[in-house]
């Protein structure tokens, strides 16, 4: 009797382990299945985000983001202590200490970051309208400083150096890291702001006390 009633607790045991063995695999599909769902989801409305603000401010002149950039860089330059005259045009050009011309295009507007950002937040569910709203604004502030920064550093090369290949090097490698290393970081600390939960920390720091 003892060992029949081993052997038949072991086959429970067993029986028990399998149920609960697929149970985790069947949780474990169904997170997989909900996670693909939001991230083509995100894509998605990344995309489509994308397009629809790409495609607006195709309508307006480029000059004038590139006027406005041109404004704030030579702001920029003026903290170096370099002189620089704005010549408007297409695209706008920027005469430094009266001897080198900087050309202000497309590229350098920081438009494209910004359509990046403000398209990731939009597609970011989940998150109230006033925080991505608030996160958009400050992405465009945010790639409008970066950017800035980027060509001031640049035109500081050109100034103080006369290596073609160290000036080229200074223009692309700057110009990758605000566009993909200064977008994810900022995404990555608004996302990790927004979804974080203020009142819930707060609760939990005062159940401690008491």
């Amino acid at each position: 009797m003892k060992k029949s009633e081993r052997h038949r607790s072991l086959e429970t045991c067993g029986k028990r382990k399998r149920t609960e063995g697929r149970l985790k695999e069947l949780f474990n599909k169904k997170e997989l299945q909900k996670q693909a769902r939001i991230s083509a989801r995100f894509l998605a409305v990344f995309l489509l985000s994308f397009f629809v603000i790409y495609t607006l401010i195709s309508f307006l002149p480029v000059e004038l983001f590139e006027h406005f950039t041109a404004l704030l860089c030579a702001f920029a330059f003026s903290l170096f202590g370099y002189s620089s005259n704005i010549i408007l045009g297409e695209p706008v050009q920027i005469l430094v200490n009266g001897k080198y011309l900087i050309e202000i295009s497309y590229l350098c507007t920081g438009l494209l970051e910004s359509t990046i950002i403000a398209s990731a937040i939009l597609a970011s569910f989940g998150i109230s309208i006033r925080k991505r709203v608030v996160g958009i604004l400050a992405g465009i502030f945010f790639v409008n400083f970066l950017n800035v920064l980027r060509i001031a550093l640049t035109v500081h090369s050109i100034v103080t150096s006369q290596n073609v290949a160290y000036i080229d090097f200074i223009h692309n490698f700057l110009f990758r890291l605000t566009l993909f290393v200064g977008i994810a970081c900022y995404y990555t600390a608004w996302f990790l702001l927004a979804t974080s939960n203020p009142k819930l920390n707060l609760c939990t720091k005062k159940s401690k006390k008491h």
